[in-house]
């Protein structure tokens, strides 16, 4: 599985052979979230709206916000590893 980024206890990966549509896989300690990162310029959310583990409200904005911050490499990374 490859890991787009990492920082601030966040790992960004992106699962071989996922589903539809194009996401990200947040990941910390406390749980995971998945964010829709769609395409340049939509503003990356989250998917399904329920985060699994212990995650609080600000932790799961950081989340969407670094998956904005590298919206680009996200897609690419998606595009790389679905084929």
């Amino acid at each position: 599985m490859p890991t787009i980024a990492r920082a601030n206890g966040w790992h960004l990966v992106i699962y071989p052979h996922n589903h539809e549509p194009p996401h990200v896989h947040a990941r910390r300690a406390e749980g995971e979230i998945r964010v829709a990162i769609g395409v340049p310029g939509a503003s990356p959310a989250v998917q399904y709206g329920e985060p699994r583990g212990d995650l609080r409200a600000e932790q799961i904005r950081e989340a969407v916000e670094m998956v904005a911050d590298r919206q680009a490499a996200c897609l690419s990374g998606w595009e790389r590893t679905r084929g």
